[in-house]
């Protein structure tokens, strides 16, 4: 169930950054009462809801006025229009083609009280005169007929009386429950106007006993709503531990100079891989009541930071890289783990949480060349063996995004990293090495802890549920280095080689989020099974 202060604080940020952004630009927006917005965004973020004609309309004001940024010239029609013939005369399209979002369905006429019905999305190819209709819930012909009395207004030369002129196209991922399809148009339409075909393109959907599947879909247009970037949904292919949130990258730039490596000489790139990586997606849901950072933490951002290949793998055996399938997927992922005793790893709870299956690999600095790996060089995880924190909450800030697996059988022929002191503090500044696969090669950065006033106040200004927690979190610089989700799971290991953290996830131009673990997560990794009891009774 959604918190409260998601509903509460939510629709004003959303006024903000689509408003005073750009007031000219946004105008339209502006027209919305607190009352409406507040109404249009609990319906776009609350699971099993429908979205109404605002909700939709919304996105599609949204969407016109960003057309030029993405380099199209779609138009679409406000919902009311396009329920009603007469009105759809100043929208005809002859020589472009065009996309809309529709309300379509059985019951009463256009325009007519009480319609019955859903939103559907039409694609109008000029070059074939022809429409063709997505539609989530593959409802039969006849119930389009208040549809029919619209689409000979909006598209002139159509020939409606031959059948090959109006083709019901079966979407690659369609609806499974009573209240999603204004979601699911929304998605069509956004597919259809990035260059790409909803009968092909797989949208991401939410998984689990009592879950909204629409729920990634929601985040994602949520995203796009409070940020004002216009995106694609994400395709199936990227990972479902958390749901999508596109950020853009900020004005400021983070300086980065060459130094002397920690770990490693070897510096390069690979592009090689045969699982798959994609940019880490991260959905907010708390609020912000923090101070801001004072303006000369805002101007000391720039960091001296060294990226580079690990080409020593005999001082790096307690990396392991972690491979997970999600449900129904037969795709590979690729993230990263720690060792830290032969019978112990950690590693990100989004790792692990939810997977159809866990695998960890080691004494390895390349992937690739040993994808297929040996008997000696991989174990499979049985989920017993895996402990997420208790704390842990996708639809937080992330903190204790931790886990352990405790191995049933030890590991030979591996390494392990002592962990720092349960009440270390890291300072602002501290040099670190954060080490992670990346592009299938086992990478490092030398950089230091960011300062973490301002980077909790820089994750707020982008998106402001999200709050990182002090004591349970810090920042790490990454000089803009790209950091995917390969390095999730990852390292964080002091200057005097003990480990610190574990990478978590970052926006792009800002530091990595990373779970400390220290203070009551140095007890969970000693001892899960009794924390977690202990954590339960509180």
């Amino acid at each position: 169930m959604m918190k409260f202060n998601i509903l509460k604080h939510a629709w004003k940020f959303l006024f903000f950054i689509l408003w005073i952004g750009d007031i000219e630009k946004n105008a339209s927006f502006a027209m919305h009462t607190d009352e409406q917005l507040r109404n249009i965004m609990t319906e776009i973020i609350t699971p099993f809801t429908v979205l109404g004609d605002e909700a939709i309309q919304y996105f599609i004001q949204f969407a016109n006025q960003r057309m030029s940024e993405i380099g199209k010239n779609y138009n679409l029609i406000p919902v009311a229009v396009t329920q009603i013939p007469e009105e759809c005369n100043d929208y005809a399209k002859f020589d472009e083609d065009d996309v809309q979002i529709m309300y379509g369905g059985s019951g009463g006429d256009v325009g007519g009280e009480h319609i019955v019905g859903h939103y559907i999305c039409v694609h109008y190819l000029h070059e074939l005169k022809r429409v063709h209709i997505y539609d989530s819930l593959q409802s039969k012909f006849n119930t389009y007929r208040r549809l029919m009395k619209v689409l000979p207004v909006l598209y002139p030369l159509v020939n409606f009386t031959k059948l090959s002129s109006l083709k019901r196209i079966t979407p690659e991922t369609r609806q499974k429950d009573v209240s999603s399809c204004g979601l699911f148009s929304i998605a069509y339409a956004t597919t259809l106007i990035f260059g790409e075909d909803p009968a092909t393109y797989k949208l991401q959907l939410s998984v689990g006993k009592g879950v909204d599947q629409s729920t990634a879909l929601r985040a994602h247009l949520s995203n796009m709503l409070t940020t004002g970037n216009f995106s694609i949904f994400p395709s199936a292919d990227a990972p479902m531990s958390t749901p999508v949130s596109v950020v853009q990258k900020p004005n400021k730039t983070i300086e980065t100079t060459t130094s002397k490596p920690v770990k490693s000489s070897k510096t390069g790139s690979s592009s090689r891989s045969t699982v798959k990586k994609t940019k880490k997606k991260v959905e907010a849901t708390s609020s912000w009541s923090g101070s801001q950072p004072s303006e000369s933490n805002t101007e000391s951002e720039a960091t001296h930071t060294t990226f580079g290949l690990v080409n020593d793998i005999d001082s790096h055996k307690y990396m392991s890289v972690l491979l997970y399938k999600n449900h129904g997927d037969d795709s590979l992922y690729m993230t990263s783990a720690t060792i830290v005793s032969p019978n112990r790893i950690v590693t990100a709870a989004q790792n692990v949480v939810n997977r159809d299956s866990v695998t960890l690999a080691f004494n390895t600095l390349d992937t690739d060349e040993t994808i297929d790996f040996s008997s000696n060089q991989k174990i499979d995880v049985s989920e017993s063996e895996i402990y997420i924190h208790p704390g842990y909450d996708a639809n937080s800030s992330h903190a204790n995004d931790l886990a352990v697996i405790v191995l049933k059988k030890p590991l030979s022929n591996v390494s392990e990293i002592e962990i720092v002191a349960s009440n270390y503090t890291a300072k602002q500044n501290d040099m670190v090495t954060m080490l992670g696969f990346s592009n299938s090669r086992l990478s490092y950065i030398n950089t230091k802890v960011a300062d973490f006033v301002t980077c909790r106040y820089s994750y707020w200004e982008r998106n402001n549920y999200r709050v990182l927690e002090e004591g349970k979190q810090i920042c790490v610089s990454t000089g803009n280095n790209y950091i995917g989700t390969g390095w999730i799971g990852g390292a964080v290991v002091t200057s005097d080689n003990k480990l610190l953290g574990i990478m978590s996830y970052d926006y792009d131009g800002l530091p990595e989020v990373c779970t400390l673990i220290t203070g009551s997560n140095s007890e969970f990794i000693k001892t899960p099974k009794g924390f977690i009891r202990k954590y339960n009774k509180k």
